[in-house]
């Protein structure tokens, strides 16, 4: 965490058994996150298939004292954070039911922009070059004043791929490539 827009992202979740006694039939649940695509799962033991936009992983019974794991490798589509949620069940009646979910806010960044400063007169000229990412559009957005609250512009011409110049009239000004799907 984070991660990059359009690349491989994998879960992993660890399915304890705390318990002296067998669980039987334990089964993790995995709704895929929206915005994400799925690409494939597997786990220690049992079996894993996608149904219903969720991954199911049918695990089996657990011994006590025994873990099993799920890996889900999944590709994010948007820019921003997507939230991925798991839970397990088992037909035998767990003393602690209050453990057997769990959440987790991932952040995807999207694709890195490469910056060429060139100082010319009193400001600078500032070349970006924008990388082409299939199926989406990507916007320069600017701010002079980084951190939690800042207020971030569109720079006027978007969507922008290539090579952009612009003059930078500001001392201190920070960029950012923001993508929208098409």
């Amino acid at each position: 965490n984070p991660v990059s827009i359009g690349s491989n992202l994998v879960v992993r979740l660890t399915v304890p058994n705390a318990s002296s006694a067998v669980a039987q039939g334990v089964v993790v649940t995995n709704p895929i996150p929206a915005n994400a695509e799925f690409v494939g799962a597997s786990s220690s033991q049992g079996t894993c298939a996608l149904a219903d936009g969720a991954v199911v992983a049918s695990l089996g019974d657990l011994t006590g004292g025994s873990s099993a794991t799920v890996s889900i490798t999944i590709v994010p589509r948007v820019f921003g954070s997507i939230v991925d949620t798991a839970w397990v069940s088992s037909t035998t009646t767990d003393p602690n039911p209050a453990n057997n979910s769990t959440s987790l806010g991932i952040q995807v960044m999207g694709p890195p922009i490469v910056a060429n400063v060139t100082y010319a007169g009193p400001s600078p000229t500032i070349q970006f070059f924008v990388p082409p990412y299939p199926g989406y559009d990507a916007y320069l957005q600017y701010t002079d004043a980084m951190g939690p609250n800042a207020v971030w512009t569109e720079l006027p011409g978007g969507p922008h791929s290539g090579l952009v110049t612009i003059t930078n009239n500001t001392p201190a000004r920070w960029y950012r490539t923001v993508l929208v799907g098409r």
